[in-house]
């Protein structure tokens, strides 16, 4: 393959003409362009990976040969990779990027402690960190509530709208399901709680889970491997590079189902029992488990 020194993001968008992408092409080359990367952008309304839009790309390549230019893949809807234009974390929704939250508050020694984590999100651990350093695990009082009573509405069914109650009434209920903690500090001394809760990640909800080999493994299916089906044998020659857009974990510490087990296979130990120090500092561990975690990470 010659060296290539000019390439175009080429934006595709509204309704996609073959005789206006066949003009197009021709004045990218004229233009001086070498290679073109076909880009699905905003605006687009011939469907993402569709019949026509396979059309719309083989007419690029057509034109493109014609004029003795490359053509590659731009592997996303809009962006960011790898998404496949939703369809990873749509089908397959345990798949949608996770990350780790953290809350931390002081709690004075001696005194009930009573907190909502504010995000919706379970909680994976809850610790008690001494000022001496001593850490607890208390995630055995961290559990679920309701909170947020709604507005009261008149009843006439009960369990479904055929089943009719002879003594209509006024009903509320509870919205906003949370974790919380329910403890008390031990007398010897003030400590910082420090919960760890499991959250989605991403914009949208339609980032996936790009630490799972799996739902990587279904971006190519449903991107490159489209495209290596619908071109044939000479898919490599058609498409000479892939441009793979701003993939990255989301969220400040991503998570994913085998972090924790690919962490103790890297490093020796369990990070569960270690995931304060993620928070806060606590000793000298702390920055050693931490630089351990984005090794995990990658």
């Amino acid at each position: 393959m010659k060296t290539i020194h000019l390439a175009a993001q080429y934006f595709l968008n509204h309704r996609l003409r073959i005789d206006e992408v066949r003009q197009q092409v021709r004045e990218l080359a004229e233009a001086g362009y070498e290679c073109v990367y076909p880009h699905a952008r905003a605006g687009l309304l011939t469907p993402y990976l569709s019949e026509h839009w396979f059309r719309a790309v083989e007419t690029i390549i057509d034109e493109a040969g014609r004029r003795g230019m490359a053509v590659a893949i731009w592997d996303e809807d809009y962006f960011p990779s790898p998404d496949a234009g939703n369809r990873v974390v749509w089908e397959h929704p345990e798949w949608r990027a996770r990350q780790l939250l953290f809350t931390t508050v002081r709690a004075p020694a001696g005194k009930p402690v009573e907190l909502v984590f504010e995000p919706a999100a379970t909680v994976l651990r809850c610790f008690a960190v001494a000022d001496d350093g001593t850490v607890s695990d208390i995630t055995a009082f961290t559990g679920s509530i309701k909170r947020n009573w709604g507005p009261r509405r008149y009843q006439a069914s009960a369990y479904s709208i055929s089943r009719k109650i002879e003594a209509p009434h006024r009903r509320t209920g509870l919205a906003e399901r949370r974790f919380s903690l329910m403890w008390e500090a031990p007398p010897a001394g003030d400590c910082t709680i420090v919960a760890v809760q499991v959250a989605a990640a991403g914009d949208g909800g339609h980032n996936c889970d790009i630490l799972n080999p799996d739902a990587i493994d279904a971006f190519l299916g449903y991107t490159h491997e489209a495209y290596r089906r619908r071109l044939g044998g000479d898919f490599a020659q058609r498409m000479v590079a892939s441009f793979l857009d701003e993939p990255a974990p989301c969220g400040e510490f991503p998570w994913t189902g085998a972090f924790a087990a690919t962490f103790r296979e890297m490093h020796g130990y369990d990070l569960l029992p270690q995931l304060a120090h993620l928070a806060i500092d606590i000793d000298a561990r702390s920055p050693v488990i931490r630089h351990h975690y984005r090794l995990t990470q990658g």
